[in-house]
């Protein structure tokens, strides 16, 4: 699985952890898996996974943490969507306290090729 290590903007209590553009399957893929290999070529073979990590704050801990996606190269007033299970996928948030560093998986499966941008959006826990 491709770690991406994820730009980090904090605006008040949320902290952005986006990435630059990921590659999204041409045709539609089983879901419930990862890739071993990340081909174009059979529908058999699993979702395209990112292992998305990025720094909070020193001392902070999330609250809690949500997931999104939108299409690259539109410009940054393009619209994110939720990942909600529709082509996109985030589950097993980890956070390293010691290190600040919050790490999740993203699984895209549905796509006709373009690139994507992912998104973690951290609400902090309030001291």
């Amino acid at each position: 699985m491709r770690i991406i290590n994820a730009k980090s903007d904090t605006i008040n209590d949320i902290v952005y952890l986006v990435t630059d553009a990921v590659g999204v399957p041409i045709i539609d893929r089983s879901k419930n898996a990862c890739a071993i290999y990340e081909s174009f070529f059979s529908e058999n073979e699993g979702a395209i996974c990112y292992r998305v990590c990025g720094p909070i704050p020193r001392g902070a801990r999330p609250q809690k943490v949500e997931y999104f996606t939108r299409i690259s190269h539109q410009g940054d007033n393009a619209p994110w969507e939720a990942c909600n299970g529709d082509g996109c996928q985030a589950d097993d948030m980890k956070f390293q306290a010691e290190t600040g560093t919050l790490c999740s998986q993203f699984r895209l499966w549905k796509g006709n090729g373009e690139h994507r941008d992912l998104m973690v959006k951290v609400t902090l826990a309030q001291a």
